[in-house]
């Protein structure tokens, strides 16, 4: 791209993303942020919050800088989070994009390798710079199944290809998705001193689905707690116990019991009514 010249924000996102164009990069930082610092802010702000710890963006198109990093870890959850936009996830699987300079129309192709010949292959950004190597973010999806693989500091391409292929083929070959909330218990009897009800009981509904390791399903056991001493008031959404998921001594998934509204302190009426009978409150509770 040159001054002056006119694209539509959807050709310079195709552009970014299927044939890596660094200039694609600096164009929609400066239309979205203003400035390519304002709009490298924004990301930092972005990354903040969905809980990177090590990455840090200094440019929009990644190359060489001092403080801009990231992990093999957080790129796996900002390609996560592309992939649950459908407009993006669309466009990281396709071989190639027409796009639109001025009047002018070219047909670019992607720079990932693994679309052409890998079974399922569905993403997602390849990248390379002198310090950081031949990097690749490869996506597949195979009997519902969408794994992840990352790999980063590669020599040359071929290199990067071949790890990828081996960790995707290690994913589908080795794991299956189960749900580790199958022989969770699910109904939880909480007392809550001076809460209006007398007793309080807690079901959770739905599940939770993760890669597990093949024939290590019998592995998964269950750590229940529910905080001792509950007093009302009670805020909604405030956390009166944990379950923790382990696969072996491996923490893999902790779930928090949060109230799904407030729990009042009991009136005078209530205590009246305490005596002509005993109540139980009922909260259903989806994970």
């Amino acid at each position: 791209m040159r001054t002056g010249d006119k694209v539509k924000l959807g050709d310079l996102i195709k552009g970014l993303l299927i044939h890596s164009g660094n200039d694609a990069a600096v164009a929609i930082a400066e239309y979205i942020g203003g400035s390519v610092e304002n709009f490298c802010n924004m990301m930092n702000e972005k990354a903040y919050g969905m809980g990177l710890e090590n990455t840090h963006f200094v440019t929009p198109h990644g190359l060489d800088k001092e403080e801009h990093y990231s992990s093999a870890y957080d790129l796996v959850k900002m390609a996560e989070y592309l992939l649950d936009i459908e407009y993006l996830s669309n466009i990281v699987k396709e071989p190639s994009a027409t796009i639109k300079v001025n009047e002018n129309s070219r047909i670019f192709s992607t720079t990932n390798e693994m679309l052409s010949f890998y079974e399922g292959a569905d993403g997602v950004k390849t990248g390379f710079t002198g310090d950081a190597g031949r990097c690749l973010v490869a996506s597949a999806t195979r009997d519902g199944r969408q794994l992840i693989s990352v790999v980063l500091g590669c020599g040359n391409k071929k290199q990067r290809t071949e790890d990828s292929v081996k960790l995707l083929n290690y994913g589908f070959e080795n794991y299956e998705v189960i749900d580790v909330c199958e022989n969770m218990k699910k109904e939880f009897k909480v007392k809550i001193k001076k809460g209006k009800a007398d007793n309080y009981k807690i079901i959770l509904n739905g599940s939770i689905k993760m890669p597990i390791l093949k024939n290590k399903k019998n592995d998964i056991t269950y750590k229940y707690e529910i905080f001792e001493n509950l007093r009302a008031p009670i805020k909604k959404e405030e956390t009166i116990g944990n379950i923790c998921i382990y696969l072996g001594d491996t923490l893999i998934k902790k779930i928090s019991i949060n109230i799904p509204q407030n729990i009042e302190k009991k009136g005078m009426w209530d205590y009246f009514r305490k005596i002509t009978s005993l109540r139980t409150k009922n909260y259903e509770i989806h994970l």
